[in-house]
């Protein structure tokens, strides 16, 4: 069974996999701040639709989900590691790289922590109302999920409102793209 779940999360990594090294490459010329904003919704959507699922879905009614958040994901995580790290000076690069990878673990960690009380706190009050454990169970989870959607619409936000749209710098070598001074004539 534990292989069967594994397995059931393939197309997620997969897609994954595949969409952050082109979200990154898009980054470097896009910026960050859409692809963020876009993968944070697909997160959001793909949440608020396994909340909505039933306990006896099948693996094809998870697997729109599991797409929808690989690329998702796929599109938000390089993306914000190109944020941060345009974000600090070339000599505090490493100091970023840290912090980003800090502020990851920890909010990892406080994620799960957050939503398994909300999940605790739905299943007791569905006992409460007199539910079978496992339909009190479910809507626990399908609470926490609502809450997760939630969240991920609220960074889809602040990426918006808060990420500096720029590019990455011209690679050395290469000849930058003329700057606003110098078509001015100053």
């Amino acid at each position: 069974m534990p292989i069967r779940a594994g397995a059931a999360f393939l197309p997620l990594t997969v897609l994954l996999s595949l969409a952050a090294p082109r979200a990154g490459k898009l980054s470097d010329r896009l910026g960050s701040r859409g692809l963020i904003t876009a993968g944070m919704t697909l997160l959001a959507i793909m949440l608020a639709y396994f909340s909505r699922l039933g306990a006896h879905a099948s693996f094809w009614a998870l697997l729109p989900g599991l797409c929808v958040g690989g690329i998702g994901m796929g599109m938000s995580m390089t993306p914000a590691t190109a944020a941060v790290m345009r974000a600090v000076p070339v000599a505090k690069a490493g100091v970023g790289s840290a912090v980003l990878n800090s502020m990851r673990q920890v909010g990892g960690s406080l994620g799960i922590a957050v939503m398994g009380a909300i999940v605790a706190s739905g299943i007791a009050s569905s006992l409460r109302r007199g539910d079978p454990p496992k339909t009190a169970y479910l809507h626990g989870f399908h609470h926490a999920l609502g809450v997760a959607a939630l969240l991920a619409l609220t960074g889809a936000i602040v990426a918006l409102a808060t990420i500096r749209n720029s590019a990455a710098p011209p690679i050395p070598g290469q000849s930058p793209r003329p700057s606003t001074q110098a078509l001015r004539g100053s």
